[in-house]
C-alpha cells in the first residue's frame, strides 16, 4: 500500500494547476495557506515510483511523496512561476486556522528513498527536470 501527498503536475489540466489558472482567468485571486504542510510530490515522479514499485517484490506500507516539506502557499508560487506568472499578483496569503484541519501532513519517505532507485524529487528538482523536457523539440509518432 502506497500513502502519498499533494500530487501536482505544471499542466493546465492538473488539479493543482487548473483551479488557480480558472481563478486568475476570472480576475480572482487565489487563497492558499502560508501555515499547512504537505509532502508534495510531482505526478511523474509518482508514477515512475510506482510503476517500479509495481514490479518489486514490496510489500507493506510505504509513504511516497516528496522529500521536502512545503506549504500550499509555496506549492502554488512555484507552479505560477514556473508557468511563467508572477505569484504577487495573483495569490492571496491564507491562514488554515479555524479550519479544523491538520497542519502538517507531511510524510517521512526515508524508507522509500532507501528501497527505491527512483528518486523521490523536490518541487525544484521537478521543475527543472519539467522545463528542461518541454524544451526538447517532440518528434511525430
Amino acid at each position: 500500500m502506497v500513502r502519498t501527498s499533494l500530487i501536482y503536475d505544471f499542466e493546465p489540466g492538473n488539479r493543482q494547476v487548473g483551479w488557480m489558472l480558472d481563478k486568475i482567468a476570472r480576475g480572482e485571486r487565489c487563497q492558499l495557506f502560508w501555515d499547512e504542510y504537505r509532502s508534495p510530490i510531482w505526478a511523474a515522479n509518482l508514477a515512475d515510483a510506482l510503476l517500479e514499485l509495481v514490479n518489486s517484490d514490496a510489500d507493506g506500507i510505504l509513504n511516497v511523496a516528496g522529500p521536502s516539506r512545503m506549504s500550499r502557499l509555496e506549492l502554488g508560487q512555484g507552479i505560477l512561476r514556473a508557468l511563467g506568472y508572477n505569484p504577487d499578483q495573483h495569490i492571496e496569503r491564507a491562514s488554515q486556522e479555524g479550519t479544523n484541519r491538520p497542519r502538517d501532513l507531511t510524510l517521512d519517505v526515508s524508507k522509500a528513498q532507501k528501497m527505491l532507485r527512483t528518486p523521490l524529487t523536490s518541487f525544484e528538482e521537478a521543475r527543472t527536470r519539467w522545463q528542461a523536457d518541454r524544451a526538447q523539440p517532440i518528434s511525430p509518432p
